[in-house]
């Protein structure tokens, strides 16, 4: 359907704030992007990474049964954002064929480029932020350790790029109090590019938009060019 153009978002697990196509991060985060143009709409479809699911390498043929987020990179010899594509096409149906993909630094370094964002937290996601800065975590990346601890109370928090991005990764408390999982996370990504959305919508004018689009090529990978 010509008026459908379809592009993956995919935001990797890498700690290296230089991301690249090499990068050994996984792909935590998988979100088909499905604009129809004659609609006018914007759809926003969730992968889960740990789906098991057939590999589909260069060949384009299966090679062996594994978990979704390992088709782009990490320790699952992943063939970066051509195979995860192949993977999904094959494994779902669709018809994907670009692709957009952020490491930690860049998704916290283009949301302070907006000013942050304002969202609605309760104690737990306070408490979960404020772990994850200042509690002994070793293996998160140095723009968590450095972040800015959160001091106000539950409701709606201003939080700047690098607490936004503890929060899109919280699985481990959920949004009725309970305990938290990965759909939980999956539902808090697409909140964070919701509260993106309306914010460069309604803030921001045409000139502004192209400026922060050339701004974000420096963090990203992809197979879009900038027009």
């Amino acid at each position: 359907d010509e008026s459908i153009v379809n592009i993956l978002l995919i935001g990797t697990d890498s700690r290296n704030a230089d991301e690249s196509e090499n990068s050994e991060g996984r792909s935590d985060s998988m979100i088909l992007a499905s604009l129809d143009k004659e609609k006018g709409t914007l759809t926003l479809v969730s992968f889960m990474r740990d789906a098991r699911v057939k590999r589909i390498g260069e060949s384009g043929r299966f090679t062996f049964y594994n978990k979704l987020n390992g088709a782009y990179r990490g320790g699952y010899g992943g063939g970066g954002a051509g195979e995860l594509i192949k993977t999904i096409n094959g494994n779902f149906g669709l018809d994907i064929d670009q692709y957009i993909a952020i490491g930690f630094d860049g998704f916290a370094t283009l949301i302070d480029k907006i000013g942050g964002l304002d969202v609605e937290l309760d104690q737990a996601e306070i408490n979960f932020i404020n772990d994850r800065i200042k509690g002994d975590h070793e293996l998160e990346p140095d723009i968590v350790k450095n972040a800015k601890t959160v001091t106000a109370d539950p409701g709606v928090v201003h939080l700047d790029g690098a607490q936004c991005l503890i929060y899109a990764r919280n699985r481990h408390t959920g949004t009725d109090g309970g305990e938290g999982n990965d759909f939980e996370r999956v539902n808090r990504q697409q909140e964070i590019i919701q509260l993106i959305y309306k914010k460069v919508t309604s803030s921001m004018n045409e000139q502004s938009v192209l400026a922060l689009m050339s701004f974000a090529t420096n963090y990203i990978t992809t197979n879009l060019d900038l027009g």
